[in-house]
């Protein structure tokens, strides 16, 4: 069942949260072969274990690669040659072998010869590839870049990645549990993967193995990425232009810190709005899915858009406010009314001016000025949804939860585009600390005011995983 965020109102809303967080072991490995004749022997090194006949000292140092088959004695100059005498005479071998090129103890001896030898007999039968490889199940794991397939799916509990490889699947899970095996011996900083482990220890050693490939050039750097980076700005290779998105502007630059920059120079109200980084995440993924950014913050953007820090004036006659306005992170106008989306880190957990009952008043100021200002018509007034959202961990009976940014946005605009109007007012809770029922605990305060109580809804009922 595909995964939805928030029912339609009005009903029992559906959760996006999983209510336990459960591993389950990963994939076996299968591993076929031709079948071995009974009487093939297990080779350790050059120690046959059936008559524990050793040979570690060849007879002919020129040929120094010896076959190790009971009765046959053939010696080679190179480990190519041992390995299609193998494989050609004798049939393949399975069990632990130990390299006679670099001493490693390895699984299938005849498969890791071939990574010194460079024989790579499986070939990619796809028109225009021409890669090859050591193993089959090397082949296997490349012809799932050209069909898509991804059959290694994360195992956490409503993370739909799905990877080509058990160990691509193996190092995105460390990302859910928190794992870094990879441990710095000079500093003691922990990392997920080796790579970053690597890339890491060159700040210790000063290694720095990637060159500039351009004629004249010395530049090095201890990572690949470096490389490109400096290409793109020395010597415009494969340079990627950054263009600022603000009204009509022209200016581009070879580094997004270059554009910031010259937003924060020339757009300056907008970089103001768009330096809070949370925020600055759902702007891309309201953007992304379609949305169109208004920058004439002083109205109502047209159907389809939205505006950030919308100023709501108090200033209206009547209003007893001691602000004189509020701005709303983001104003979204939709065919049954207006969303207005604020982004509440850590659940505004002390509210404005450090109580509940002042976030429930600047709401209600909202509401008043917008009243006052359709000179108190009802039918002129929009309906207005706020959706409180925090992007951070929140609790359900005590128990720390916490879910993938890139997939809650998902879910946000998902829920918007499928948004139907409640009523003059409602207030949706997104990803707010909650009982095992979807009780909200907001709602346990005293200064919560009953009535704007009626109008609450919990977006991340914890009991959608259950059906």
């Amino acid at each position: 069942m595909a995964r939805t965020w928030g029912a339609k109102l009005g009903t029992s809303p559906k959760s996006i949260l999983p209510d336990t967080m459960k591993r389950s072991a990963p994939d076996p490995e299968v591993v076929t072969g031709v079948p071995i004749a009974q009487e093939a022997p297990t080779v350790v090194g050059n120690v046959c274990l059936p008559c524990e006949a050793s040979s570690s000292v060849p007879a002919d140092p020129a040929k120094p690669h010896e076959c190790t088959w009971p009765g046959c004695g053939k010696a080679f100059t190179q480990a190519q040659g041992l390995g299609m005498h193998l494989r050609k005479t004798h049939g393949k071998i399975r069990g632990v072998g130990t390299c006679s090129v670099c001493g490693k103890s390895v699984k299938k001896l005849e498969e890791h010869i071939r990574t010194h030898t460079g024989e790579r007999p499986y070939e990619c039968t796809m028109k225009n590839c021409k890669k090859a490889f050591c193993t089959s199940a090397d082949l296997t794991k490349h012809m799932r870049t050209h069909s898509g397939q991804r059959p290694y799916k994360c195992q956490f509990p409503g993370c739909s990645n799905a990877f080509s490889t058990l160990s691509g699947r193996n190092v995105h899970m460390r990302i859910h549990t928190g794992a870094k095996l990879y441990k710095c011996d000079v500093c003691g900083k922990c990392f997920r993967q080796r790579s970053c482990l690597s890339a890491h220890t060159r700040i210790h050693t000063g290694e720095k193995p990637y060159k500039c490939s351009v004629d004249g050039c010395d530049y090095a750097a201890r990572q690949k990425g470096a490389i490109k980076v400096h290409q793109a700005l020395i010597h415009d290779i494969g340079v990627v232009w950054h263009k600022c998105d603000v009204g009509t502007c022209s200016y581009q630059a070879k580094q997004e810190g270059h554009l910031m920059d010259h937003i924060a120079r020339m757009h300056n109200s907008v970089y103001v709005a768009r330096r809070k980084t949370q925020e600055e995440r759902v702007r891309k993924a309201l953007l992304a899915a379609g949305w169109n950014e208004v920058f004439a913050r002083g109205n109502v953007p047209p159907v389809g858009g939205f505006v950030r820090e919308y100023p709501i004036s108090f200033r209206c006659e009547g209003m007893d406010a001691a602000t004189v306005n509020a701005r709303i992170d983001f104003v979204l106008s939709l065919p049954g009314g207006l969303v207005f989306l604020e982004v509440d880190e850590n659940q505004h957990l002390y509210g404005y001016g450090g109580l509940v009952s002042c976030d429930l008043k600047r709401m209600s100021q909202v509401m008043q000025a917008l009243a006052t200002e359709a000179q108190n018509d009802p039918d002129a007034v929009p309906d207005v949804f706020w959706l409180r959202y925090n992007p951070n961990a929140w609790h359900i009976d005590g128990d720390c939860r916490r879910f993938l940014k890139d997939e809650r946005e998902e879910l946000m605009v998902q829920y918007l585009k499928d948004f139907e109007s409640p009523g003059k007012m409602a207030i949706g809770y997104a990803f707010y600390d909650c009982d095992g029922a979807g009780n909200l605990e907001v709602l346990d305060n005293e200064e919560y005011n009953p009535q704007y109580a009626e109008v609450v809804h919990n977006l991340t009922d914890p009991t959608y995983l259950d059906e």
